[in-house]
């Protein structure tokens, strides 16, 4: 089950981290084998999502596939992974521009994540960060965050962990992150209203 599927998911998300990063290498092996070269790929991630495409998109830059757009909304990742050559630096250099959504007022990322986070670096190693999608991205020492990253904190609208995909019918929050999206991948720089 992935995060969010059930009840217990507050408590059972730091499991998935390997399958996460499984699932993002699967990924770009399929892209890498039905998308030609010429095409220039895209990605719009959610949570657990962003550590996927992130994965996913490393592969790619490591194959020298240059990527398109990213948008990465509340993103359950280590809030320095886009300065960490050991994670996702090489991801956010091969994109043509990384955009963010975080919001201080995501629960999920302020109360389970931290716990989460805690549990994944004592079973796979590493070590215990706030998350991207919670206060935006960060340096990593003396390594900063590529230029190529930027993006919004949108905790002044409330904006929640479910608050980012839209229901039916979706919420004013929902709308505005699809405008968001939509946005970004017209190669404009996105806003949240």
């Amino acid at each position: 089950l992935w995060p969010g599927d059930d009840i217990l998911s507050p408590f059972t998300y730091s499991l998935e981290e390997p399958g996460a990063d499984l699932t993002g290498r699967k990924l770009a092996g399929a892209l890498l084998k039905a998308v030609p070269n010429e095409v220039q790929l895209s990605f719009v991630a959610h949570s657990l999502g962003c550590r996927v495409a992130l994965e996913a998109i490393s592969v790619l830059a490591a194959r020298g596939r240059r990527v398109g757009e990213v948008v990465l909304m509340a993103a359950a990742v280590d809030r320095d992974v886009l300065a960490r050559s050991d994670r996702y630096v090489t991801a956010a250099r091969a994109a043509h521009r990384v955009r963010w959504l975080a919001s201080t007022s995501d629960r999920v990322l302020q109360l389970a994540y931290p716990a989460g986070d805690a549990i994944a670096a004592m079973l796979f190693g590493g070590y215990t960060r706030a998350a991207l999608g919670r206060h935006g991205p960060s340096p990593h020492g003396a390594t900063q965050v590529p230029d190529e990253v930027s993006g919004i904190q949108v905790g002044s609208h409330g904006v929640g962990h479910s608050d980012y995909l839209p229901a039916d019918p979706p919420n004013v929050r929902q709308q505005s992150a699809a405008g968001f999206i939509t946005g970004v991948l017209r190669g404009e720089d996105g806003s949240y209203v």
